[in-house]
This record gives C-alpha cells, structure tokens and sequence, in this order.
C-alpha cells in the first residue's frame, strides 16, 4: 500500500512541476529516457555498496511488496493502549506512569472512569 503511496507521490509531484515551467509531458514518456535514468541510478547503487547490502536493499524492495504482518485488529489495540497512556499522563500530569514504570507488563492507566480490561504485555 505504502509503495503505491509513495509512487503516486512521486508522480504526482514530478509531473506538475514538469508542466508549471512550460514542459511537454511526451517528452518524459520515452522508452530510452527510462532506461538511461535506471541504468545510471542502479550503476550508482552497485558502485557505491558492497554486495552484501545491495542484495539487503533487494530483499527490502521485494519486503515491500509482502502483506502487512499485523492486522487491523493489532493496530487498532495498539492506539487504545497509547491513547490510554497518553491520556492518563495528561490528566494525571505523568504521576499515573509511575506504576506502569516498575511493572511494566501489566499497564491499566485508564482509571474508574472508562471500562477497560487491564492489558498483559508480553
């Protein structure tokens, strides 16, 4: 997702600022451009690593391509636990961190007032 996100940024801001001082967008839009551009960035990549870290670079852009490795549902439990503890230090001016401090693995700073289960940290 983020990839197609990052694409359409770089696309979406190369092309506009192409036109904005006067540039015909046909021009951009050449086979041999294309393989200049890349032949000389991935010559640049090759001389400037070891191999080592250009076959880590690969295996990271391939990374990219993978599904998430965390669901919705973690995300979601995620930000309730910071929005908690967040919330907790706003209200309580950082005294209600102590506990969470010296036992980190159980953490309820949501107080009396909301009804949440205390979460167990791994």
């Amino acid at each position: 997702m983020f990839l197609a996100i990052g694409l359409l940024v770089v696309v979406g801001s190369i092309l506009p600022g192409y036109t904005m001082h006067g540039g015909a967008v046909a021009v951009l839009i050449q086979v041999s451009e294309f393989i200049i551009i890349c032949g000389c960035a991935a010559g640049a990549v090759f001389t400037a690593n070891k191999p080592s870290v250009v076959l880590a670079m690969f295996k990271c852009v391939l990374g990219l391509l993978k599904p998430s490795a965390y669901s919705r549902q973690a995300c979601a439990e995620l930000l309730q636990v910071l929005y908690e503890l967040f919330y907790a230090a706003r209200r309580d001016a950082w005294s209600a961190l102590k506990a969470t401090s010296r036992n980190p693995r159980r953490v309820n700073c949501s107080g009396s007032t909301r009804n949440s289960k205390a979460i167990i940290m791994p």
